[in-house]
């Protein structure tokens, strides 16, 4: 059988490594070959709990198996799973791979890792209260008082603060691997904000959808129980409100290297998503800034780092905490999990002396050791440390004073220097031995290849309960290696290896477990959905804003590449005085700049017109806009459906074929420019289709479709001034005017409805009736108004207040102007000006109306501080 002769082949290829691709150095006295195969015995045959597994390969055959896999990184990337690496050459966010090979675990292997894990969740838990209370391990030297002190984790401020619950660490994270005797061992702990289980949650979502049968087949336990666990356990954090609390998903932003889990499981979980700015401390307590006003937070689960989370009492220059937030903790008007100052559990230092510490709490040997650990602040072990440095990981203490590195790939000279550092301040410092980790079968690259056997570290996930700690049934497993299995790079971040899912094979039948409860609290709708938090309030209208413009710039753009490829059919004449129109038109919506004589401009060719519109460096370029939209609907990812995110994902899939289409390119010619415009164009409205139908119409959907009706009437009132409102048409050919008018229906997409009523010639006065005054054409501007009239009403305003706001003023100011016009008037041309003065009046006083409108907006409900935020005072130059 195919995948039985494939095992064979890998086992070859495991043991042969080829000479083209050598294994990096190793560690006096590690071989590689003695690294734990997962798959087979030591007899060399397989492993019982794998042949369910290999059984469905066999079944499905080479050409199945690489369609879903196929099928695998497409679900991926149309969910927009990443990860963002900071220097990434190759872009701001990688895409996250995962293999179809899960790595399969037998019952009684899981249970043994289950029971140390549990084990030593609790252990770090006692030893967490003991720290930041009593100290008595430090006053018997179990643990030395420098290697707790000396770290930057261990935070002075929440000294003796009691946190609500029996069990202080509500999260624990551990790497595990198996070591080649076959005993799991714990690589490192996370103990400040784990991180993964969103992944986690995610590989075995998708692995499941294209694996039903072999998923089925194998019996595999099922994860969703573990984040019931985990909503139950933050619940009864909460200092009030327990039946029904507020709990929020505090993240540093979407720059952050993890955002799509923190958004990810903030939807899943039920959850809000905030950034600091969304938070404020009053009176002790902690409050949501929403769009409706301040909501009170009773639990905080937090993914920023516990030193940037208060700048008033931690880390001063934090940009991504709250100020007071120690206080309210302190005060337990609000619950943080995990809990402030968890970090210095993280510390290698401490990893030295955990089994000693086990034996002090538990009175017990650690069930789950690490690889064996020395810290260089006792003489013993400092002494060791240097006489076999070159067999040795050190370990810096903290990140802030240094990587880790691999004592036997330093050459002499920098081994020296380690020595000298380590001696100046050896407390800092912790060393271990290196470890081989067990090797799994992984699906090669090479469509038809043989399985290959890589290194496997499995992160594991801790949540506690009332009697102890829940372990999920599962985890993220990562493996590296090259074509030859050796493994390059240690297996510490999520960034540098291949994702896998983890199959815990279950004894009994496994059953499919609701992460919803019958006693979750049923809420109102307006409960839910009118508690928007600014920033994702602001982000919405963004998104709104950026579409509309996107859209606008982008039909222009076709318009203007189609003058250029039918210039012949419209005669010379007619293409030169349409341009300079057009091409204000263009910068008018993109804020470029135009040539400054008509001499000038005469000798623009398709090069400046592409430069105009695709370069990123320009602030309202449509290269640049479709970045912005791309970041903006990033930042509120967790408001999308998966097939809205999948016309996203499109979206930026066309930008960057935009973003590579070079106009010094002689072959570009601007039919390929208009083949993208046409796809682009396409899933620009595909994605306005899916808000309108999908959203619901709570203040989120109200503030996106206010920055679309905004943008819409700003592109719009662009377009006329350009096109038609400098000059007058009787000053140019009959055959130039009506062109001209035509392009202007064209990009606003109204002609089709101008020659389905009209039936006659382009006139000046019936084009502005439709294109301004008719309220039941959807691209007009008293279309845009009366909608901004509805939803200026709509948005959240104080209690009992019956004063008209400033954005509602505005809006019905804009309105009345509009609907004192008329159509003969505006198409009025006055002679001692030489322009359509009315028009040009009044479509200047309605620009002023909608950019004074979008800062009332900014103030009103994108910050509560009196003053708009950075965000928004930035923003509100581009209008």
């Amino acid at each position: 059988m195919y995948w039985v002769k494939a095992m064979d082949a890998m086992e070859h290829a495991v043991m042969q490594p080829a000479p083209a691709a050598p294994a990096p150095p190793l560690p006096p006295g590690v071989d590689r070959l003695l690294a734990l195969d997962e798959l087979r015995a030591p007899d060399g045959s397989l492993h019982p709990h794998w042949s369910a597994f290999l059984a469905s390969l066999e079944r499905m055959g080479p050409d199945e198996v690489g369609r879903r896999r196929l099928d695998i990184r497409r679900l991926l990337r149309e969910n927009g799973v990443t990860f963002h690496v900071h220097g990434d050459p190759s872009g701001r966010h990688r895409p996250w791979e995962l293999d179809l090979v899960p790595w399969v675990i037998a019952p009684a292997d899981w249970e043994q890792l289950e029971a140390g894990l549990t084990q030593r969740a609790m252990v770090l838990d006692l030893l967490f209260k003991d720290l930041y209370g009593p100290r008595m391990l430090l006053r018997e030297r179990v643990v030395p008082a420098e290697a707790v002190f000396s770290h930057p984790g261990f935070l002075r401020t929440c000294d003796k603060m009691h946190h609500r619950g029996e069990r202080q660490l509500v999260f624990h994270s551990a790497d595990c691997c198996r070591d080649p005797d076959g005993r799991f061992r714990v690589l490192r702990d996370f103990t400040q904000s784990p991180t993964g289980s969103g992944y986690a949650l995610e590989n075995r979502t998708v692995l499941a959808r294209v694996l039903p049968d072999v998923f089925r087949d194998c019996n595999v336990e099922r994860i969703s129980h573990f984040f019931r666990a985990m909503r139950d356990t933050l619940a009864r954090l909460a200092p009030r409100r327990r039946d029904d609390p507020r709990i929020v998903l505090l993240t540093p932003g979407p720059e952050h290297e993890t955002y799509f889990e923190h958004a990810y499981l903030a939807a899943y979980l039920g959850y809000t998503l905030v950034q600091g700015e969304d938070l404020t401390v009053r009176d002790g307590a902690v409050w949501l800034k929403s769009i409706g006003g301040l909501e009170p937070v009773d639990v905080i689960l937090r993914r920023v780092t516990d030193v940037l989370c208060d700048p008033l009492e931690l880390q001063e220059d934090s940009r991504h905490g709250v100020a007071g937030l120690v206080e309210a903790v302190r005060l337990q008007h609000v619950a943080v999990a995990n809990p402030l100052g968890s970090g210095v559990l993280e510390n290698p230092g401490l990893a030295a002396c955990l089994d000693r510490v086990c034996r002090r709490l538990l009175g017990e040997d650690l069930l789950l050791p690490g690889p064996r650990t020395w810290w260089c602040g006792t003489a013993e072990d400092k002494r060791y440390i240097f006489e076999h440095l070159d067999s040795l990981k050190i370990l810096p203490i903290a990140p802030q004073h240094g990587a880790p590195v691999d004592g036997w790939r330093l050459s002499r000279a920098e081994r020296q220097a380690l020595q000298r550092r380590m001696a100046a301040a050896p407390f800092l410092f912790a060393a271990q031995e290196p470890l081989e980790p067990s090797a799994a079968p992984s699906l090669p690259e090479t469509e038809h290849a043989p399985l290959l056997s890589r290194p496997v570290v499995v992160r594991t996930f801790l949540t506690a309960k009332d009697d102890g700690y829940m372990v999920m049934p599962g985890g993220l497993t990562r493996s590296v290696g090259n074509e030859h299995g050796a493994a390059d790079e240690p297996l510490q971040e999520l960034s540098q290896e291949l994702s896998k899912d983890t199959w815990v094979r279950a004894r009994a039948r496994a059953q499919h477990v609701s992460l919803w409860t019958s006693s979750d609290v049923v809420r109102e709708p307006w409960a839910v959905d009118n508690v928007l938090p600014s920033l994702a309030a602001e982000n919405l209208f963004w998104v709104g804003r950026y579409l509309e413009r996107a859209t606008a710039c982008a039909r222009l753009l076709r318009v203007l590449a189609n003058l250029f490829n039918h210039s012949d059919t419209l005669g010379p004449e007619t293409e030169r005085e349409c341009l300079p129109h057009l091409l204000q038109a263009l910068a008018n919506l993109t804020g470029g700049p135009l040539p400054a004589s008509p001499e000038e401009l005469s000798q623009w060719s398709e090069q400046e017109l592409r430069a105009l519109a695709l370069d990123p460096q320009l602030g309202g370029s449509l290269s640049r806009t479709l970045r912005l939209l791309a970041s903006n609907a990033y930042a509120v990812r967790d408001r999308w459906s998966a097939d809205t995110w999948r016309v996203i994902d499109a979206i930026q899939e066309h930008a960057e074929a935009l973003a590579g289409y070079s106009p010094l390119q002689e072959h570009a010619g601007m039919e390929r420019l208009q083949a993208i415009l046409d796809l682009l164009l396409t899933s620009l409205i595909a994605f306005t289709g899916y808000t309108m139908e999908s959203m619901t119409r709570a203040v989120g959907w109200v503030l996106l479709d206010t920055g679309r009706r905004m943008e819409r009437g700003l592109m719009l009132i662009g377009m006329l001034q350009g096109a038609l409102a400098p000059h007058t048409p009787q000053q140019l050919s009959e055959s130039v005017a009506q062109q001209l008018m035509e392009m202007t229906l064209s990009t606003l997409e109204s002609l089709i409805t101008y020659r389905r009523r009209y039936r006659s010639q382009l006139r000046l006065e019936q084009t502005l009736d439709l294109l301004l005054l008719d309220e039941t054409n959807p691209r007009s501007l008293a279309f845009q108004l009366e909608q901004l009239r509805s939803h200026m009403q709509a948005l959240p305003r104080p209690r009992r207040s019956s004063r008209t706001s400033p954005e509602e003023r505005l809006a019905l100011e804009a309105y009345a102007s509009l609907k004192r016009m008329d159509a003969l008037e505006l198409a009025r041309y006055s002679t001692r000006t030489r322009r359509h003065e009315v028009l040009h009046t009044f479509l200047a006083d309605q620009f002023r109306l909608l950019a004074a409108m979008s800062d009332a907006i900014s103030l009103s409900f994108f910050s509560h501080a009196g003053g708009p935020t950075p965000l928004a005072r930035r923003r509100a130059t581009t209008l």
